[in-house]
């Protein structure tokens, strides 16, 4: 049975987590001022993606467990950027923060896109999922160390969402 399977795996195309692009777009990244979908890309060291789930309805009714969908929770996304240019990117989010909290929430939601490749090619980017509405909820500090020179600035940016397109 095992030798069937391991000649079907080795027919499939497995993705490679490691090849992917985020965008960023809406009224709230144009108040953030973030950088276009390259340089973005180029700082994102990961992402989270959203556990999509439903809170479902537990009743206990004439001595009975009655389960029902209710509805989606929000979806919750964190994002791991590495810094370039003096904490450029780090500031933008925080000074984002700070401004979102005397604007209406129209003019601070964003959409974010994530595209993942099989090659190396540009053209070959596929769209995976779209979260659509999203908040900045929080951005992690960064921590500053003397003894890793080597190492690149690191901060993680969580946001939340109204909901999901999965392409």
């Amino acid at each position: 049975m095992s030798g069937a399977m391991v000649t079907l795996a080795k027919g499939q195309k497995w993705q490679d987590p490691s090849k992917f692009s985020i965008d960023i777009t809406g009224a709230g990244a144009d108040v953030l001022e973030l950088p276009g979908p390259e340089i973005l890309s180029m700082c994102c060291q990961g992402i989270q993606l959203a556990e999509i789930n439903s809170n479902p309805i537990e009743q206990y009714i004439a001595e009975e467990w009655r389960f029902g969908t209710k509805i989606l929770e929000n979806y919750q996304i964190a994002i791991t950027f590495k810094d370039y240019n003096n904490f450029e990117l780090y500031k933008k989010f925080a000074k984002g923060i700070q401004k979102f909290l005397r604007m209406y929430p129209d003019e601070q939601k964003f959409d974010i896109r994530v595209d993942t490749s099989d090659d190396f090619s540009v053209d070959d980017f596929k769209t995976v999922v779209e979260y659509k509405d999203c908040m900045l909820v929080a951005v992690a500090g960064s921590t500053l160390d003397n003894s890793a020179v080597a190492s690149v600035a690191e901060f993680t940016v969580t946001m939340k969402c109204s909901y999901v397109i999965t392409h």
